[in-house]
């Protein structure tokens, strides 16, 4: 019976380590999706730590394609380094250059869409004016119709709460009065 072989050779173990660069610096151009999408469209914590844990999931996932095709199953500590250095070393230096690109593309189309959107924001902002002014004025003439009108309880003699004279509770030492002669 012959036995696989469950070990690699040194130039075997250089080649994965050069290639889990490669992988690394292809996640590394993965997250700048990310930065890219954070800095055009700018959000809050919740949905970043969403996009982060989206992403090391897709790291996770990607260490372990790597390590089925390319060694044996094995997952070794030199892959996660790997990949780390590739993708630190992509942001370092192509990553650089091409989020500065993304930020000036995504500026001026947010410019060009100023521009462009100006005529509606204004028509907007006046169409809010005027729509506040009418319904302000409509609460406030409202307000003051209720305000003169009195609306009372009915009156009927059997409501202790129509009582001008119980409004000072006169009658609690009446009822407790009664309570202990019973």
């Amino acid at each position: 019976m012959k036995v696989p072989e469950t070990f690699f050779t040194v130039s075997e173990e250089a080649w994965l380590f050069m290639l889990s660069c490669a992988l690394g610096a292809a996640i590394g151009l993965f997250g700048e999706l990310f930065r890219a999408f954070r800095s055009i469209f700018p959000h809050g914590a919740f949905l970043t730590a969403v996009e982060d844990t989206a992403f090391m999931l897709c790291w996770g996932a990607a260490l372990m394609a790597f390590s089925s095709v390319c060694a044996l199953g094995q997952i070794r500590g030199y892959f996660v380094l790997g990949s780390i250095i590739g993708a630190v070393l992509y942001r370092a230096t192509l990553g650089h250059i091409l989020f500065g690109a993304v930020r000036k593309i995504s500026a001026s189309v947010r410019s060009a869409a100023e521009v462009l959107l100006a005529p509606l924001r204004r028509c907007c902002v006046f169409i809010r004016a005027k729509a506040m002014v009418k319904f302000v004025g409509s609460s406030k003439i409202f307000v003051n119709s209720i305000k003169k009108v009195e609306i009372l309880l009915p009156k009927v003699l059997n409501l202790l709460y129509n009582k001008t004279e119980n409004n000072k509770r006169k009658n609690v030492k009446n009822v407790v009065r009664k309570k202990e002669t019973t």
